[in-house]
């Protein structure tokens, strides 16, 4: 049986091309909600313009009013940065590394690499990794990163929307994304903020095994405590995927948890067994499902450099 699991997917607009993908489940749940509803601990919204940043003064010559005078330190900083016609900030420099950020640095690019780097490929899939992301600045940066040559845009298959895929210069981005992500990991804390919910189960969703879940379709519910949302993973091979409506199709387990516990179960903070006995988990469902929850999901790739909320101290 075939439905579409993403209903919309949108393009240069807030309307946009559809691009129907097909789904076990016939008449499958929409997968991404409005990114302008609700609030986004995990990443707010984003007003798509940098208004807040202070305005650059010009560089100019020691010259003024006929006279020679000096320039002072503030003044020769505050010249270098400025912004071409693309409303993307530049830094006058030739240093590879302020290159690299007036390409990388803006607001939501880094978030939007990291789900292409996961293996998202269409504009709802990449969307759903960014809660709170505004259509119009979604098309923006990946218009952007595409221009500068990390991505391409291809028609899909199906003839509606557009598939995207990162180039071999996008792809070195990986070992640059992986460094980030342990420097985090290791020095930086998760508070309450960072847990959005649609983020937190969406990240649960790629971190599944797909050669230790049980052959055909196995759906899995969430209820979440912390928030009172309730999230579906739908288990099949090559990719499992997320939803956040039902559309009739059976579910096989419920995993009652909260937020804060899957982020502890993925960076091994506390195992399934611990978190059971606690309180923190309970699942619902087959025997034969319950035993194997556990082995389902793969750890974070940066659970090792985690320190469990107990940071080394900075040295001066």
């Amino acid at each position: 049986m075939s439905g579409h699991l993403f209903a919309n997917e949108r393009e240069g607009s807030a309307i946009g091309d559809v691009a129907a993908r097909q789904h076990p489940h016939p008449g499958h749940a929409e997968i991404h909600r409005s990114p302008l509803s609700g609030s986004h601990g995990m990443c707010c919204a984003s007003h798509g313009h940098d208004s807040d940043l202070p305005s650059r003064a010009p560089f100019h010559s020691g010259w003024r009013g006929g006279r020679a005078t000096s320039i002072s330190k503030n003044e020769v900083a505050a010249g270098g940065s400025r912004r071409h016609a693309g409303d993307v900030r530049e830094y006058g420099q030739y240093c590879p590394i302020a290159r690299s950020s007036e390409v990388l640095a803006e607001r939501w690019t880094p978030i939007i690499v990291r789900n292409l780097l996961n293996g998202c490929h269409t504009f709802s899939e990449i969307r759903q990794g960014a809660p709170g992301i505004p259509t119009a600045l979604l098309s923006q940066r990946l218009e952007t990163l595409e221009r500068a040559g990390v991505l391409l845009r291809q028609p899909a298959e199906s003839g509606r929307g557009f598939r995207y895929k990162l180039t071999p210069m996008g792809q070195e981005l990986r070992v640059v994304f992986d460094a980030m992500g342990q420097w985090g990991a290791k020095w930086l804390e998760i508070e309450p903020r960072h847990l959005d919910a649609g983020y937190v189960l969406w990240a649960t969703s790629k971190l599944v095994d797909p050669d230790r879940i049980p052959v055909g379709t196995t759906v899995l519910r969430f209820d979440l405590t912390d928030t009172a949302d309730r999230y579906w993973i739908v288990l099949r091979r090559p990719q499992s995927e997320l939803c956040t409506r039902p559309s009739g199709y059976v579910e096989d387990l419920v995993c009652t948890t909260s937020a804060s516990c899957l982020v502890d179960l993925h960076l091994r903070r506390t195992t399934y067994s611990r978190a059971v006995r606690d309180g923190r988990l309970a699942l619902t469902g087959a025997p034969v499902l319950t035993r194997h929850f556990a082995t389902w999901f793969r750890a974070s790739p940066f659970a090792q450099f985690d320190r469990g909320g107990q940071k080394p101290p900075a040295r001066a």
